[in-house]
């Protein structure tokens, strides 16, 4: 969409009628989802005029369910049935000329059967807001295998949210979370040679040693890990690391590669936010 707008003390949504059961609705929020009721029927709930969304909002109930997508929008209501983003809000205090500009947007419309939780919503929003792109490269000696990825998860409901290298080092940050409420074991595998990992929080502070293959389950307080002994030549092959994600919990790792001979070196830049694909 595209509207260029300059409206005072107008609130424009936009409105997707929904013939569903459900008297919750889900909100994507950062590394995770939230649900709030979809009635007004206490003073808590009539409170609940808006909701925030990053990248989807679902009404679903039991067998069908419907979910709207965005690639800018962060505001949403959903009461009786209709899904209704936030397109501008025109506000005079404190900003003065709030959404009063060109605006280019977008939604998608993403139906699915039963509940939301057992829909790929999520990947899907990030396929909206992180498109796939292609970029034009010399022809080089060599063979490319038929496919490649730096870091990967065997379960859908663990997301790989963010690979990126260190402000300070060479390392490699990766950051994973479980995003449907589910107690899950997954399993991350990595590409290259890999001298150790280190579990860390979000300052990298803390960090705890951890080298060879790990075991682990999603909990709803935190992810553990326990260690295992790896055996077998790293050159050339695929690290695993098996981790507990817990429910809703963002895990964070700091994977320090070799510095000579790492598959590593061949990817030129690090996306800060990716997904499984």
């Amino acid at each position: 969409y595209e509207a260029d707008w300059h409206e005072d003390h107008v609130v424009l949504k936009a409105d997707y009628p929904v013939d569903v059961n459900a008297t919750k609705a889900t909100f994507d929020i950062q590394f995770g989802n939230v649900e709030r009721s979809t009635t007004t029927n206490t003073t808590w709930e009539f409170a609940q005029f808006e909701e925030s969304m990053h990248k989807w909002a679902d009404l679903s109930d039991n067998g069908f369910g419907l979910s709207v997508i965005n690639d800018c929008k962060y505001g949403c209501d959903i009461k009786n049935g209709h899904i209704r983003p936030t397109l501008f809000r025109c506000a005079t205090n404190p900003n003065h000329i709030q959404d009063r500009e060109h605006h280019s947007f977008s939604f998608s419309i993403y139906p699915h059967s039963k509940r939301v939780n057992d829909s790929d919503v999520v990947k899907e929003g990030y396929n909206v807001n992180f498109p796939l792109y292609a970029i034009p490269a010399k022809a080089q000696e060599g063979t490319l295998a038929p496919e490649y990825s730096l870091v990967s998860c065997d379960k859908e409901n663990v997301v790989i949210e963010t690979v990126k290298l260190a402000e300070d080092s060479d390392n490699i940050i990766v950051r994973a979370y479980e995003t449907w409420n589910s107690k899950t074991p997954a399993t991350l595998t990595f590409a290259g040679e890999i001298l150790e990992v280190k579990d860390t929080d979000v300052a990298r502070e803390g960090a705890d040693v951890l080298t060879g293959v790990f075991a682990c389950v999603a909990h709803p307080t935190g992810i553990k890990l326990r260690l295992e002994d790896l055996t077998g030549d790293l050159i050339h092959h695929d690290i695993v690391f098996v981790l507990p994600v817990q429910r809703f919990k963002l895990k964070i790792v700091v994977v320090i590669r070799k510095r000579h001979a790492s598959r590593f070196t061949d990817i030129g830049y690090f996306s800060d936010t990716v997904y499984n694909r």
